[in-house]
């Protein structure tokens, strides 16, 4: 089994990502959030995230600036960056588990009928 992935503390993304961005997985992302990203840098043998996106906050305001549809957090706190990690991670474990699609999985969203709990 995978273990469930680590919940940060931290908000800034240079701690978060941990490993290189590299262009790849930049689209990666862009994909996976649905909205172009401006794109990362590589100088001298390094790659570099946008001077604008610092930290995740900066993510989730660029994210709602393309995607009307998306509500971003309200509060910008530790709290509300740990509890959207932890929803993030409850959500992909009721994906798989529940071979949900991903775009359903949402915090108002009631799955009792889809988990088969009523």
């Amino acid at each position: 089994g995978r273990l469930p992935r680590p919940v940060g503390a931290g908000d800034r993304l240079d701690d978060l990502i941990g490993a290189a961005v590299t262009g790849a997985r930049w689209a990666a992302a862009e994909r996976r959030l649905g909205c172009p990203l401006p794109p990362v840098r590589f100088e001298q043998g390094h790659w570099f995230l946008p001077d604008e996106f610092q930290t995740v906050w900066d993510v989730a305001d660029h994210v709602a600036r393309h995607r009307p549809d998306w509500e971003p957090p309200a509060a910008r706190t530790a709290a509300a960056w740990r509890e959207a990690q932890v929803f993030a991670g409850v959500r992909e474990v009721l994906v798989e588990a529940g071979n949900l699609d991903a775009g359903e999985v949402t915090r108002p969203a009631r799955l009792r009928h889809d988990l088969r709990l009523e």
